[in-house]
C-alpha cells in the first residue's frame, strides 16, 4: 500500500450537512484507524453552527459557501438537501487537487464505515489510474424489485458514494466538466435520465483513459450488491467472499428499523441473516455512540427563506423552471414572487391563482382534470383544495393569505358571484372593472350602478 513515505499527498473527503454528523463521525473515526497517512476533510453543505461540533480531531471543515461557486445563493436555493450535498462534490475535490496540491483524493459518503485499508484503490493509482470507480453491480440482477438491472441503469452504473482521483490534467478536466453539469443540473429526475451527480459519471470511461473500474467485492458493499456477495463474520470482523471487508456503505439505513438494511429497497427487510444483522447492529451502536438521537437536532440552513418561511421542494423546482433568471437573492425575496398573481386569470377575479398555485397545478395532471381554472367555480374549488392540502405540501400559512379570506362556500358573496357567473360568464368581472374605472360616467349614474352591483356581490 502506498503511503506518505512514497511522496504521496493523500486526502479523504466527505460531504454532509449538520444533521448527518453522527454518521460522518463514524466514517472519520474509521478512516483515522485504517488510513492514518491521509489528511481528512469535511465539506459542510450547511452553515457552521456554534453549538454543533464535529468532535473528531484532525478533520478540517470546508464550508460549501467558501468554495468560490458563482452566485452561491442561487446554487444553494435550487437544490434540496440531497441534491445540494451531491452537487458540491467536484468543487471540493478540485480545490483539494488544484489549490491544496493533493496527489490522491478519495471521496467517501458519510454513511460509510471502513473496516480495513483501501489497498486496492491505491494499488490502482500505482498502476497508472487517474480515476477509480466501483460499479453498483458486477453480475446481472434479474429480479423484479429494485435494485435490479433496470433500476441500476436508471440510477447510474457506478456508485458515487465512492470515487477516487489522481492529480492529473485529465482529472482536473473531468472535474471542471462535472462542475458545469452540477452547477445547474444536479437534480433527482431519473425519468429524465438524470440522477444528481451520479448518472453523469456513466460517461467518464468514454471521456477519459486510465479509468480503473474495481470489481473488488470487499469495496462498497451495500444493499445493491449483497445479492451477489457473501457476507460472513469471524471473531475478528467480517469477510466478503472469504476476503476481509474493506468498507460497507450503509446507504438508507434507518436507526428506528434495525431489521431493515435500507429504506431504498424492500430486499433485506426483516429476518436478516446473522452476519448482516450483526454488522447493522454494530453500525447502529456506533451511531448512538457518536450522538445520534441527541437533543440538539440542527436544522438545515438552506431549508428556509431568510424570513424563516419553509422552502418546499416544489418551490425549488418552480425556481429552476423560471423562464427568466431570478435577479435577486432567492432566500431574500422569492417567496414574494410565489405569492403574486400568476396572470393565468384576470386580475379582477375574486379567487386569484398565485404563481405557486399555478406551478403546482401545471405539474399535476390530476389537478388540471379536477379544476378548470378558466371558470370561477374551478378557481374557487382549487383554492379550497390548495388550502386543505397546504400542510402535506409543506406550504407555510403565508402562501395561503391571498386566497384564504375568499374560500367560504357558504358566504353570500360566493353564492351571488357564482350565480352571476353562471348567468353571464366571466364577463361579470369585466363589467365590475368597467364600473370601477368608468370615471367618464355622470356622477349621478355612476353611484347607483355601483350600489346595484354591490347588492348582488354581497
Amino acid at each position: 500500500m502506498s503511503s506518505k513515505s512514497n511522496n504521496k499527498k493523500r486526502a479523504i473527503v466527505s460531504i454532509c450537512s449538520n444533521n448527518y454528523f453522527p454518521y460522518v463521525r463514524i466514517l472519520f473515526d474509521s478512516a483515522q484507524k485504517h488510513h492514518p497517512e491521509a489528511d481528512l476533510f469535511l465539506c459542510l453543505a450547511d452553515e457552521i453552527l456554534p453549538n454543533v461540533e464535529l468532535g473528531i480531531r484532525g478533520v478540517e471543515i470546508i464550508p460549501a459557501a467558501s468554495l468560490g461557486i458563482e452566485n452561491f445563493p442561487d446554487f444553494a436555493f435550487r437544490y434540496n438537501i440531497m441534491e445540494f450535498n451531491t452537487a458540491v462534490k467536484p468543487f471540493v475535490m478540485r480545490q483539494l487537487i488544484e489549490s491544496r496540491g493533493y496527489t490522491e483524493v478519495v471521496y467517501l459518503d458519510p454513511d460509510i464505515e471502513l473496516f480495513a485499508p483501501m489497498s486496492s484503490v491505491f494499488d490502482a493509482f500505482e498502476a497508472g489510474a487517474d480515476f477509480v470507480l466501483t460499479p453498483h453491480l458486477t453480475a446481472p440482477a434479474e429480479f423484479k424489485d429494485f435494485p435490479n438491472d433496470i433500476g441500476i441503469m436508471k440510477a447510474g452504473i457506478y456508485n458515487l458514494g465512492f470515487i477516487a482521483l489522481n492529480n492529473s490534467p485529465d482529472a482536473i478536466s473531468f472535474l471542471q466538466w462535472w462542475e458545469r453539469k452540477l452547477r445547474f443540473q444536479c437534480i433527482n429526475q431519473q425519468n429524465q435520465g438524470v440522477f444528481v451527480d451520479q448518472k453523469f459519471v456513466d460517461l467518464l470511461p468514454a471521456f477519459h483513459d486510465n479509468v480503473a473500474i474495481l470489481r473488488d467485492h470487499t469495496l462498497n458493499v451495500a444493499y445493491w450488491n449483497l445479492d451477489q456477495r457473501q457476507l460472513t463474520q469471524t471473531e475478528t470482523g467480517w469477510l466478503v467472499d472469504g476476503e476481509p471487508l474493506k468498507f460497507f456503505h450503509f446507504s438508507g439505513i434507518d436507526a428506528q428499523k434495525p431489521q431493515r438494511l435500507s429504506k431504498h429497497t424492500e430486499r433485506f427487510n426483516g429476518d436478516l441473516d446473522a452476519p448482516l444483522q450483526a454488522i447493522v447492529n454494530h453500525y447502529l451502536e456506533g451511531l448512538q455512540r457518536f450522538g445520534y438521537g441527541a437533543k440538539i437536532n440542527p436544522k438545515y440552513r438552506y431549508s428556509k427563506f431568510n424570513n424563516d418561511l419553509a422552502i418546499a421542494d416544489l418551490m425549488r423546482r418552480c425556481y429552476r423552471d423560471l423562464p427568466e433568471k431570478f435577479s435577486e437573492n432567492p432566500f431574500d425575496s422569492f417567496y414574494k414572487y410565489l405569492n403574486q398573481p400568476s396572470g393565468f386569470v384576470s386580475s379582477i377575479s375574486p379567487w386569484k391563482v398565485t404563481n405557486l398555485m399555478r406551478y403546482l397545478w401545471e405539474q399535476r395532471p390530476d389537478l388540471q382534470t379536477a379544476f378548470d381554472l378558466n371558470h370561477l367555480e374551478g378557481r374557487f374549488n382549487y383554492a379550497l383544495w390548495f388550502v386543505r392540502h397546504a400542510a402535506e405540501n409543506n406550504f407555510d400559512d403565508y402562501f395561503l393569505k391571498p386566497i384564504i379570506e375568499n374560500v367560504d362556500p357558504e358566504s353570500r358573496k360566493y353564492q351571488s358571484l357564482l350565480w352571476l357567473t353562471k348567468k353571464f360568464g366571466d364577463s361579470t368581472w369585466k363589467f365590475r372593472n368597467f364600473l370601477k374605472t368608468s370615471l367618464w360616467l355622470p356622477r349621478k349614474l355612476r353611484k347607483p350602478l355601483r350600489l346595484l352591483f354591490k347588492s348582488f356581490s354581497g
